[in-house]
This record gives structure tokens, sequence and C-alpha cells, in this order.
């Protein structure tokens, strides 16, 4: 009886397996720990189990903490299901993301042996890709390929990341149950990876870079993860590096000498020239890279070009469609026409172009990468965003256009940005939708170029950490006549601002500081608790106008300061000129809080910047206004 019983109770047991045995057989779960610099930034949650036929599930989330250029704190979640065979070839995939300002959902299945992908987004788009599923594994099998292949020693296979094929390197240097190899996946740096036997991820360490995952057994039982991750200052597409050396105003320089270096990467990678930026000489020593550069100002050549303008030999690839540039949309393509209409000239339809990209787009430093369709809806972005547009917009008028990726003058540091080059008259000629106008001497260092936004990314990605620039010279235009920079009495001079101003000399505390090409003139009267005044002089991106700088400031201030708001907004005189003015109120103040008035006025003018910011707590503001009005007034320019 005993016997039957126990029988019995096997065989519903294993008909109860059997049910669930699709999702029952845990193969293994780790937790991946990402940092830079030291800082724990995002994870990784992994659950791999058994299927029906030898098959298996990977079953992964993800979240990371950014904080892109410093400016703009989001976090980006990922959830993602991964079925492969046997051998770990794919069969389908499914994964859903969400962003600062959108959300996808990409899923795939393989029809007549190709990965079949589709992408939905919020914003409606729908894009359908394909690609050859022979021999490609996902990326999130590369720990078990290499485990299954590790008596090979070296070999290489290709991933999909679910967005690429890319070709996966391995070099194994020790296999004793737990597996240590080298691993370069094209467009990455190599990784020092550390395998377990049943295929976690333990330890693994870009070899230049400060980026690791660490596997953390303590978080495996810890669901307060989420709350353990810190904010990372810049994300991996911010290449910032300080400026050595004081450039003024950058825009008043006619030519400089800059080096820039590296590790590991060919020089055969890069594209360092330009219509402003040439090579002058290159070296390589003890595993370092240095090329010196020398950037001049633009020939300012308007010559007319016919439009449509004829296109040469290897142009086409520069006015196709690819991944987020999308030229023939037909959004897309109704705008161009409407912005080109009745023009016969490129040239000036790339500067009305530019100027719709920069009056249009609002800047937000989004993580994520949207499409031209998307950019369209949102009207927001980072550089990248600005860049894709233009060259959708300008592709679907059949002028050809490159993405270009390096680093930018932001005040007191060198930041990783995106523009683009756009041929006219047999030149490519630099120019930045982030600013709307043509590129001029050191304001921009170029890295590479592509016809892709992708095509960019092999460089972006191994520079990360790995990036040195030194300014070695320059050469300034000359300053206005008479003109010497530096405070006497109650009034400052800047003679590469071409500015003087007029402070009040009894009962205020005068202070000048400099930082790369920003110069700031502050003054607060004795004994007044959140008074100040400050005139901040800087390098104004070309094209750019005094309200969307103004406009620039305000969006980034409203995300750093407590309690932000706006109380008003319209125009201004500074020195005899059209100035963006604005006020807000903000709380301050550690132990002793109060809230702030806060009056800034902007001036562009010439490659110059000028902000001027009055503020006061409230209730007292009115009593300076009339100083405040008296400082303004005293501003001259030459």
């Amino acid at each position: 009886m005993r016997r039957k019983i126990f029988f019995i109770l096997l065989t519903v047991l294993l008909f109860l397996t059997q049910l669930n045995s699709a999702y029952a057989r845990a193969i293994k779960e780790s937790w991946l720990a990402f940092e830079r610099k030291g800082v724990v930034y995002g994870y990784e949650h992994l659950k791999m189990r058994g299927l029906d036929g030898g098959g298996f599930i990977y079953e992964i989330e993800k979240a990371f903490k950014i904080d892109v250029v410093g400016m703009s704190q989001q976090d980006i979640t990922e959830s993602v299901s991964l079925i492969v065979d046997k051998d770990f070839a794919p069969l389908s995939f499914e994964q859903s993301s969400a962003y600062k300002v959108k959300a996808e959902k990409v899923t795939g299945t393989i029809e007549n042996r190709k990965l079949k992908v589709r992408r939905d987004d919020t914003c409606g788009g729908v894009s359908e890709s394909s690609f050859e599923a022979a021999g490609v594994y996902f990326d999130a099998c590369i720990p078990d390929v290499i485990i299954k292949r590790s008596p090979e020693k070296t070999f290489d296979f290709n991933i999909f990341d679910l967005r690429n094929i890319r070709r996966v390197n391995v070099k194994v240097l020790k296999n004793a149950g737990t597996v240590e190899a080298e691993v370069t996946v094209a467009g990455s740096m190599p990784e020092l990876v550390t395998i377990s036997p049943d295929g976690r991820i333990i330890n693994s360490t870009r070899a230049v870079e400060t980026l690791k995952k660490v596997d953390n057994r303590i978080w495996q039982a810890d669901e307060r993860i989420k709350s353990k991750i810190a904010v990372l200052m810049n994300d991996d597409s911010d290449l910032t590096v300080d400026i050595d050396k004081p450039l003024g105003n950058v825009n008043k320089i006619k030519k400089a000498m800059i080096a820039v270096r590296w590790m590991s990467i060919p020089l055969s990678d890069f594209c360092l020239e330009d219509n402003r930026q040439k090579i002058v000489s290159t070296k390589f020593e003890n595993g370092v890279y240095e090329v010196m550069l020398e950037m001049s100002m633009a020939a300012k050549d308007t010559s007319p070009v016919t439009f449509p303008a004829s296109l040469s030999e290897g142009m086409e690839k520069y006015i196709s469609e690819s991944e987020y540039i999308t030229p023939a949309d037909a959004a897309v393509v109704e705008l161009a026409a409407k912005i080109a209409a009745g023009e016969s000239d490129c040239v000036v339809i790339v500067k009305k172009l530019l100027e719709w990209v920069d009056l249009n787009i609002e800047t937000d430093f989004i993580a994520e990468t949207l499409s031209a369709p998307e950019i369209l809806k949102k009207k927001r972005g980072k550089c990248s965003e600005h860049a894709i547009i233009f060259a959708a917009l300008a592709r679907s008028l059949k002028i050809p256009v490159k993405i270009s990726l390096g680093v930018m003058n932001a005040g007191g540091r060198w930041m990783g940005h995106m523009w683009n080059e756009v041929r006219l008259g047999g030149r490519w000629i630099a120019v930045d939708p982030s600013t709307g106008g043509f590129v001029s001497g050191p304001t921009h260092i170029k890295f590479t170029d592509s016809d892709t936004v992708d095509g960019t990314q092999n460089v972006r990605i191994k520079l990360i950490d790995n990036l040195g620039i030194s300014v070695a010279g320059f050469e300034t235009m000359p300053a206005p006549a008479g003109l010497k920079t530096g405070l006497e009495g109650g009034v400052y001079t800047s003679a590469e601002y071409g500015c003087r101003l007029k402070l009040p000399e009894k009962g205020w505390k005068i202070k000048v500081d400099g930082k790369g090409d920003i110069v700031t003139v502050s003054a607060k009267p004795d004994g007044a608790e959140g008074v100040d005044f400050a005139l901040v002089m800087f390098s104004a991106p070309a094209g750019m106008t005094s309200k969307i700088i103004l406009d620039g400031r305000l969006s980034a201030i409203s995300s750093m300061v407590k309690d932000f708001k706006k109380i008003s907004e319209g125009g201004a005189s500074i020195a005899g000129r059209k100035a963006a003015r604005a006020r807000f109120s903000h709380t301050a103040g550690r132990k002793n809080k109060m809230t702030l008035i806060n009056d800034n006025t902007m001036l562009a003018e010439n490659g110059s910047g000028f902000l001027f910011a009055f503020i006061a707590p409230e209730g007292e503001y009115e009593k300076y206004e009339k100083e405040f009005e008296k400082i303004a007034a005293g501003f001259e320019l030459f």
C-alpha cells in the first residue's frame, strides 16, 4: 500500500514538474554592479532557466542612474527576455526600455534564418529590420559561450546587442573551472573578464577605462539594491577634459596648436581633419599616441552653390537613410521642403536649416538617442538630436551631410559633442546645429566622422577615460586700441571681451575670477546677506541668440535649485544692444533658508556673451533695484 502511494505521489510530482518544466530548472542567477570611477551607477539582475528540449530563457532587469553632463539627473530601466536553443542560438527576444522622454519596446523572432526585429516607441514610431541569424548569439550569452568554448584558447564569434551585430574576440588566459579571458567586442576596448563555471561574470574591467562590472553576492538577496545606486555625474557619452591653459574668448583666437593623446586606439580609426583643423605632427611613444593639431578660423566663403546640387561620386551614403537619420520620413520631407521653399542657393538653405534647428529644438540633456521623427514630435534633445535632425532635413534635400564627433570648448572644459559637416561647393564644411552656425577655430576638436551615428561610436567608446588634451599655444585677434584688462578703482576693463563696467566703489566688495574662457566680475554690498551682482563673460557660439542662451541657462538652473519659479521674461537693452531678460525665484541656504529673486539679462554680441545677474532676498529686491540699474547702465562695449 505504501509502495502504491509512493508511486502515485511520484507520478503526480513528475506530471507537475512537466507542466512547469519550461520555467522550473533554474540554471543561474546573478547580480552585477556597474561601477565607474568607484561609483556604483547601475545594476543588472540576470536569471537563466532551462526549457523543454534543452533551450534556455534569460530574464534580465537593468537599471542605471546618470547625470548627463552634470545637468540632468535621470533613470534608465530595461527589462529583457531572451530565448535560445540548447546551443545558445537565438530564437526570440523582447525588450522594454524607459528613458527620460522616451519608452521603447523591441521584439524579435527567427524567420527564414533571419532575425526579424520590430521597434515600437511611445511617439508612435514603428521600424522593422532583419539580420542574418546564422552563427549569431545574444550579447547576454557571451559568458556561457566562452565557458563552452574555453578549451579552444582563442576564438571569435558574432553577437547581437539588440541593435547591431558585432564581432567578439576571445583570448582565454586561464582555465581552471573559473575562466579568465580577454574579451574584445568590436567598437569597444578589451575587457578582462572572470567567469564562474556556471557562466556568471564575477568581475569585468575594461583595459583603459575605469568602468567595471562586479558580481556582488550580497545584492543577490537584497531587494533594496535600487536605493544603493548613486548618481554618476557624467555618463559615458561625456568625454570631459579640463582645459589646461586658459584660452580666453575662444571666438577671438586666430590660430591654436592643440595636442591630443590616447592609448590603444589605432590612428587609422580617427578622422582628425576638416576645413579648419589640420594634423601638424604625430608620434607614438610608450604606448601613447599624440597628434598635434592646428586649429584656424574657418574661411568665411559664402559663394552661392546652386540648389539642387549635383552629387559627385561617393556622396550617395551621405544622403542615405540610416538608424536615427530618416530623410525619407514624410514629416521630415515636408518640413525640409517648407524651410527651403523658394531658395536656389544651398548655402542659404543650410543656414536656414541651422536656424530652424537652433530655434525649434530645445536643449535637453537626455540619455537616450532619438530618431528624426521622434525629435520632430518631442522638439527636444542633446547635441546628437540636433545633429540627427539637421542631417535628416538636409539629406531629404539631397545635400550630403556627415555626423562628426569630438569635444567642444565649454568654458573651463572640453566636453563631448556631436555636430555635422555639410558638402558645399565640393568641400566639407563643419556646422553645429546646436549653436545654429558654422564651426570656426578651436571651439570644436574633431575626432571622427561617419555617415551614421553608430559609425562614430567606435572612437567615442574607446576614448572614455582615455583622452588627454593640451593647449600648446594660440594667437588671438588684436584687442581694441587703448584697452587693458584689469580692475582699477570701481572700473573693470576687459581687452579680450572689449568691454568696461563701472561698479559702486563704496560699501561694495568687488571680486574678479577667471576659469577657461569664462571671466566673472562680482560685487556684494557689505553686510547684506543674499545680495549679489555678477557679470559673467564667456565665448558665445556663433549663431546663438541672447534668448536661446538665456533659455538654456534657465532650463539648467530649474533642475539644479530648489523651488524654481519663473516670474517674468522679455527683452532689455544693454549698452544700446537688444538683450534677453528673465526674473525667477528659488530657495537658497542650508541653515538660514531664504527665497531669492534672481534677475538675469543676457547679451550675445559678436562671439561674446555677457550675463548680468542681480540677486536679492524676496522683499528686499526693490531696495537695491536702482543700484542694480545703475550698474547695468555703467556697462560699455567697444
